[in-house]
């Protein structure tokens, strides 16, 4: 059988700012692919990565790269290529696109990335730092030449044949954070292991040759449809995954005048003013484009600015993982302006911080999908300013909670079986293993609502602040982000795959009945998606809407009850508690925000998560 190495793909995008298409057709771009497969040995051959070399290399030529191709480097080859390759990006100047990608295999070691030469001489993990090349080093190498936008693709999509002289048995290459202004994409999610393929090059490589020759296609989408491709091709046993933190637009392809240019000039114009506060901006976009495709998120976009003020939605639109300023500690008091982001220490959640205001609850009785609890509509006030998590908690965050506190979550979670297309209860299922696989980065489902109330109870304790679960009023305000549509992208659902990860085409497949509620369009997920992976609302935050139900402090009841109570319920034993933003499993007419779903408070779901404020 085919010995295989430990597999991801990183894409690393620092993008400096490219306003117009002539720009783009102006920037050098310097490209280094290296591809290594005839290891032999204990090591043993790869079919496809030489083959994935010289089709990725061909295809960077078309879009215009200067491309130089090592095949079956040795270490001294490896070294001396880079070195090369910094020195050409030196030559180019700092308007250059560097481009590295890397095929063969791949060892992580106590966290980080090694690159395998041909002829290393690996017997234990003591030989990695000799014998392979740090891609840490890759990385420094390419920043010496100071290209503006620099990427790394590490297609090393293998399992690892020396794992058994390992003691660590890690599994796939770690995940590499990006840094702000950056992208990342894994050929498969950070610690799983991916397809060499049987063809003659690996799925990721012959998607990814063949995406980024899309003309005025930007890089999110390339890598969406990337991921699609890889999804499809093998039986949804490869999910590519990625995280952005870009800050402008890049393109692969240049031909903007090739068919469909009218769509990419547009989505150019949108990118460039999508992070903006200023009015002004979403204006000259309805001005030029009347009936775009970003026309109802641009007025959603005026109407928030109008209603919280322009500097209180600077990172209304920005790419996943930016941020209009960013703590790693617990900031001044004073800095915690609207838009703000931070965290309390080093494994709490991210934060964001959303201005006090009021909104409308509830959806009008003419709203597509409305159901009779999300009426009738009524005034909520938040009074004051709170931080939201910018993401769900996720599997890494919840974990550090468990190992400090021992809580017990082995009990059962209730999911879904996709043969017989019924929920049934599993036991010995929790966070860290809901049936399906996961890494550190996905939303922590199988969470009921006393575990969310003790991870909050425990943040609390350890950083000295107050974090609890948001009411549901608090939670529609910080959903709806100034808007008044039915989803804070607009009233369409035709977007969805663009903004939330809900039933769709990929679901579709996984499923041998289809539910009527599905969505023709595919955003590349059968189940959760990375956190981050979608289109953040105009707050800043990311997956109000689909990927997994968020659990809320109230229980179920009329709003004729509850309105104008803002705060979060108090004591008391409730039925049901509210769940919030629908899943992955439900379609558009549950993704909506005003939409109330509710629950079992004991009740362990795959589809349910949680979303903390914290107050100020």
């Amino acid at each position: 059988m085919r010995l295989l190495v430990a597999a991801v793909s990183a894409v690393l995008l620092l993008a400096g700012l490219i306003a117009t298409a002539a720009s783009a057709r102006a920037e050098p771009r310097v490209a280094l692919v290296i591809a290594n497969g005839d290891y032999g040995g204990d090591i043993g051959s790869l079919k496809n990565p030489v083959n994935d070399g010289k089709l990725v290399a061909a295809a960077l030529k078309k879009v215009g790269f200067t491309v130089t191709l090592l095949t079956d480097g040795d270490q001294r080859a490896m070294k001396k290529a880079l070195t090369d390759f910094g020195q050409a990006l030196a030559d180019a100047g700092p308007s250059a696109t560097a481009l590295f990608y890397y095929a063969g295999h791949g060892i992580q070691l106590n966290g980080e990335n090694y690159l395998v030469p041909v002829g290393a001489a690996i017997k234990r993990e003591g030989d990695v730092d000799l014998e392979a090349l740090s891609a840490d080093a890759v990385l420094k190498e390419i920043n010496y030449g100071g290209s503006r936008v620099q990427i790394v693709i590490l297609d090393a999509c293998r399992n690892n044949p020396l794992m058994r002289s390992f003691r660590s048995g890690t599994f796939g290459l770690a995940k590499m954070d990006a840094p702000i202004g950056s992208f990342v994409a894994y050929s498969t999610a950070p610690g799983s292991v991916a397809a060499d393929g049987k063809g003659d090059n690996s799925p990721f490589a012959a998607a990814f040759a063949d995406e980024l020759q899309r003309p005025g296609t930007a890089i999110e989408e390339t890598f969406r449809n990337v991921r699609a491709k890889v999804i499809a091709a093998t039986d949804s046993q490869q999910i590519p995954w990625d995280s952005s933190s870009l800050t402008a637009p890049f393109y692969f392809s240049k031909d903007f005048g090739a068919a469909g240019s009218s769509g990419a000039v547009e989505q150019e114009f949108w990118d460039s003013i999508k992070d903006s506060s200023d009015p002004a901006d979403f204006q000259a976009y309805l001005k030029k484009f009347p009936n775009g495709s970003f026309a109802d998120l641009a007025k959603n976009r005026l109407a928030a600015l109008k209603n919280t003020g322009t500097t209180q939605t600077a990172s209304a639109a920005a790419q996943p993982g930016s941020t209009t300023r960013s703590e790693t500690t617990t900031p001044a008091s004073g800095s915690l302006k609207p838009g703000t982001v931070f965290r309390d220490c080093k494994d709490c959640p991210e934060m964001v911080v959303v201005p006090a205001g009021s909104f409308t609850m509830g959806s009008p009785v003419d709203e597509t999908g409305r159901n009779k609890p999300e009426g009738p509509q009524h005034k909520e006030t938040i009074a004051k300013s709170l931080a939201f998590g910018k993401y769900v908690v996720t599997v890494g965050e919840f974990r550090k909670f468990v190992q400090a506190t021992g809580r017990n979550t082995n009990g059962s979670c209730w999911y879904y079986r996709d043969e017989s297309d019924e929920w049934i209860e599993k036991k010995n299922r929790n966070f860290d293993d809901p049936g399906f696989e996961q890494t550190d980065r996905f939303p922590a489902v199988c969470i009921n609502h006393a575990d969310a109330v003790a991870y909050a109870d425990w943040l609390s304790q350890t950083t000295g602040k107050k974090y609890r679960l948001p009411s549901e009023a608090e939670w529609e305000y910080a959903a709806r982000a100034g808007t008044t549509t039915a989803r804070f992208w607009g009233d369409s659902d035709a977007e969805q795959c663009r903004y939330a990860n809900g039933a769709d085409e990929s679901y579709h497949k996984m499923l041998l009945k289809d539910p009527g509620w599905n969505q023709h369009c595919d955003d590349g997920y059968a189940r959760t998606a990375p956190v981050g992976s979608f289109q953040p609302n105009p707050f800043g935050l990311y997956d109000m809407l689909g990927n997994a139900w968020q659990i809320t402090a109230d229980c179920f009841q009329d709003y004729t009850a509850a309105a104008g109570d803002a705060a979060p319920a108090g004591g008391g034993s409730c039925e049901k508690q509210v769940i919030r933003g629908g899943s992955w499993g439900r379609g558009p007419q549950f993704l909506r925000s005003a939409t109330r779903g509710r629950i079992d408070p004991e009740i362990r779901s795959v589809s349910n998560s949680i979303r903390l404020v914290r107050e100020l």
